[in-house]
């Protein structure tokens, strides 16, 4: 090698990668099952917090301010 040339590198090419049908079915099966898992989370998060959000209504309706609060902060989550 000559001063101050450098040799290049090869890189190589990233290798093909076959999907098979299988892999392929499983992929789909997760997909329909994380759907219905995060569809049925949204739903029993809005049927949790439906009651709350009545009785916080009422509650400041009310001028109960101490139920108010601590309504709010389960809501929250803090």
């Amino acid at each position: 090698m000559r001063r101050g040339h450098t040799k290049s590198r090869q890189i190589p090419k990233r290798k093909q990668v076959t999907i098979t049908s299988a892999e392929t079915k499983t992929q789909e099966e997760y997909t329909k099952t994380n759907t219905k898992v995060k569809r049925s989370l949204r739903a029993d998060k809005r049927n949790y917090l439906a009651p709350l959000v009545t009785e916080a209504e009422e509650a400041a309706h009310k001028d109960r301010t101490k139920d108010l609060n601590s309504i709010t902060k389960r809501i929250t989550g803090k």
